[in-house]
């Protein structure tokens, strides 16, 4: 027996999706706004998982809408994307601005002068008291987790010739963009939007095993002794 009085059903309709639907709908949640926002963006919502009150139009949550949207392809792969042609580099930057991003553009040159403008995006000595940033990769993720966004909660850094970076040091170039991937992944679960726009003049260049994670055991049987 439901619950639910005839009144309540009339108020909340629960329309039938299927699973996969689902987890779509919940990334597109988690990429459009903070979890404060979802119960606004369910109620009301209209899509894959609409709840909505008798009447309401509310925000629109279709394909079209979420997918059109100009950071849907930087975002639903992982944060970092390549290229390799400054005009398409460019017309990212431009579609992301126009979504209110706050757009870091750093040009790459050499490592030190790459983290001392890395560094000062992230307002290194306002968060330590120290600058400028030393290439210490547990400080950049530190520096990421607790960075500011601004009111539109997104940003994108936008890396200009990485391909000197990368050639100078491969794997320090290749562990600033899994930081990045990490950190990103946990904003996003607060509803902020990180990205990564990296240009490279290297055709063939890659970035391995970015963001990579493995299964955790839950908080109640972490140590060892907690699953014998």
């Amino acid at each position: 027996m439901s619950s639910f009085n005839a009144s309540e059903r009339q108020r909340l309709r629960l329309r039938k999706v299927g699973w996969g639907d689902v987890v779509r709908s919940l990334s597109v949640l988690l990429m459009l706004g903070r979890p404060a926002d979802c119960r606004q963006r369910v109620v009301g919502g209209r899509g894959w998982w609409s709840i909505r009150g008798a009447g309401s139009e509310g925000i629109g949550m279709t394909e079209s809408n979420v997918e059109d949207r100009a950071d849907w392809p930087f975002l639903r792969h992982g944060a970092t994307t390549l290229f390799w042609r400054k005009h398409l580099f460019e017309s990212a930057k431009a579609d992301l601005l126009s979504l209110d991003y706050n757009v870091v553009a750093i040009k790459c040159a050499t490592i030190d002068q790459f983290t001392a403008d890395f560094g000062d995006a992230l307002g290194w000595e306002k968060q330590f008291g120290y600058s400028p940033w030393t290439g210490n990769l547990d400080a950049l993720n530190d520096g990421l987790r607790h960075m500011e966004f601004p009111p539109s909660l997104a940003v994108a850094f936008a890396f200009e010739s990485y391909h000197l970076i990368a050639a100078q040091d491969a794997l320090f170039a290749n562990a600033v963009l899994d930081v990045i991937e990490h950190q990103a992944r946990d904003h996003l679960v607060a509803g902020e939007r990180m990205v990564a726009l990296v240009r490279t003049d290297d055709a063939s260049f890659t970035a391995h095993n970015l963001g990579t994670r493995g299964a955790t055991w839950n908080a109640a049987e972490w140590m060892d002794a907690n699953r014998r």
